[in-house]
């Protein structure tokens, strides 16, 4: 994997996603990602296109989580 494009914003935004993904709710995404507000964290990194949100749906990120074996 090329990660030379990779941007320290992109991993918080993966981060967020997936919280979002497993139902965890925004004002405790907010406090771990220390932002101002929960509406700062919503427009920022969960408010999704429908069409992209159906997409980013489709990968099997629950699978890769599950299968990464835990860092002690």
């Amino acid at each position: 994997m090329d990660t030379r494009g990779l941007r320290f914003h992109d991993l918080r935004k993966t981060f967020a996603s997936l919280l979002a993904q497993r139902g965890v709710p925004t004002a405790v995404t907010q406090r771990l990602l220390e932002h101002s507000s929960p509406q700062l964290t919503n427009d920022v990194y969960t408010n999704v296109d429908s069409v992209l949100r159906q997409a980013i749906d489709q990968l099997p990120a629950a699978d890769w989580i599950q299968r990464r074996p835990a860092v002690l």
